[in-house]
């Protein structure tokens, strides 16, 4: 009965025209070229060299994007010593997005807390890995919503 049942699924799912929105083929139809970057510098580079893979595309479908950042650092709480022990890091990023005479703004915002470490080259260092890894999120989330306008 149970087997039954996953084959019914499965042909179903086979049948019903299921398709991914974000696969290789909806990737490859789109170019993006980046205008404006105003904000912080290390989040534009960032940006800038994710969005660049999507720049040598042969295709009618191509994207102007301005980019606005802003990134903070504040402080959740202290030590007895008034030394931060927790820290929120939030970045926002702002994409005004040109097709075909039209323009769209898509606004993500990414936020974490962490602990405060000691060591500030260990701690510049996770900074910088959480600020990719908010890029490469929003990034993913920008490509989709391109994928969306028509």
């Amino acid at each position: 009965m149970k087997n039954l049942i996953l084959l019914f699924l499965f042909l179903f799912l086979l049948q019903c025209g299921y398709k991914t929105i974000y696969n290789k083929e909806n990737l490859s139809n789109i170019k993006i070229t980046v205008g404006e970057m105003k904000g912080d510098t290390s989040l534009n580079n960032l940006i800038n060299s994710k969005l660049k893979r999507y720049s040598s595309t042969e295709t009618e479908k191509i994207y102007t994007i301005d980019v606005d950042t802003s990134i903070s650092k504040s402080i959740l709480s202290k030590d007895a010593a008034g030394k931060a022990t927790k820290l929120k890091l939030s970045a926002k990023m702002s994409f005004k997005v040109i097709f075909d005479e039209k323009s769209q703004t898509f606004i993500f915002e990414e936020s974490i807390n962490i602990d405060n470490l000691s060591d500030k080259y260990e701690q510049n260092n996770y900074e910088n890995t959480i600020k990719n890894n908010f890029v490469n999120t929003v990034v993913e989330k920008l490509i989709i919503k391109l994928n969306m306008i028509k």
